[in-house]
């Protein structure tokens, strides 16, 4: 008989009632979206369009205003500009500089716990974008957070950086940019993510908490302990302080990097774990 595979750490439930509004039901990434993003992508796609990538650009004129915008933690802002965008300039949408609006825009979304707009800010574009790496790797993105696969939420957006970077010739803001612009994403993710599993569990082995964050067992230890978890060495456990416990709904973020964002239905969780435990 073969060993069994690797158990996973449960996935802390969610009460129906309390579930992020999503499309019912939520409709598949797009085939073009969820193939596997290929360096070759961005050349083919630029082929295929058959546009010149040098041409003027309303796209180029608002990126820098987007990047300030998200920077800033303006994540409305970056919407309404790049939604503005996209509706002004109906002839330019097969463009692939249009890239760089739907980059900010879909993390954007993300941030403010919006994945159906952020599902659609990818399925509103021309099907030929759809053969884009850094679209297909943006949807790749969407589906492992809608799926909840932790452990496949950085990889995938490690790859966006990758298979942006370089896509689009000539585009040094792009590819100067898209680095700290996911990498933002990721800290601030992950910072949630740990915070929620603080109110649903008394403790987390270190390897549990590993696969949540997709690290190995030595990287995992400090993202914990950076937002006030505590590691002990004799279990190789993780104990969430009690100064993460939840208090009238309201999660208390223990630094300011770690500003409230409604990236994901965090206390819906914690409030649907607390009720089980308390049930069983």
């Amino acid at each position: 008989m073969s060993a069994p595979g690797p158990t996973l750490p449960p996935t802390p439930p969610m009460p129906i009632d309390e579930l992020p509004a999503m499309p019912n039901p939520v409709p598949p990434v797009p085939e073009e979206v969820s193939v596997a993003s290929t360096s070759t992508a961005p050349a083919a796609a630029l082929a295929a369009i058959g546009g010149d990538q040098k041409r003027p650009s309303p796209y180029r004129q608002v990126f820098p205003d987007l990047v300030q915008a998200y920077r800033r933690r303006g994540y409305q802002d970056v919407v309404r500009l790049a939604e503005e965008t996209e509706i002004s300039y109906p002839t330019m949408k097969e463009r692939p500089t249009r890239v760089l609006i739907t980059i900010p825009l879909v993390l954007s979304y993300l941030f403010l716990n919006d994945l159906p707009s952020a599902y659609w800010a990818l399925e509103r574009l021309p099907k030929v974008l759809h053969t884009f790496g850094p679209i297909r790797a943006l949807g790749e993105l969407l589906s492992a957070i809608a799926s909840r696969n932790y452990a496949q939420i950085p990889l995938d957006a490690r790859n966006l950086i990758s298979v942006t970077t370089g896509s689009l010739q000539g585009e040094d803001e792009l590819d100067l940019a898209i680095r700290p612009l996911v990498e933002e994403f990721i800290r601030t993710y992950q910072t949630h993510l740990i915070i929620v599993l603080g109110q649903a569990y008394a403790s987390l082995s270190m390897a549990d908490a590993a696969v949540y964050l997709g690290k190995a067992h030595p990287d995992a230890n400090p993202a914990f302990t950076a937002v006030g978890w505590k590691f002990d060495e004799a279990t190789s456990c993780l104990t969430p302080t009690p100064t993460m416990t939840q208090s009238n709904g309201v999660i208390s973020v223990l630094a300011p990097s770690a500003a409230p964002s409604t990236l994901m239905d965090f206390v819906g969780i914690a409030s649907g774990a607390s009720r089980l435990e308390s049930a069983i």
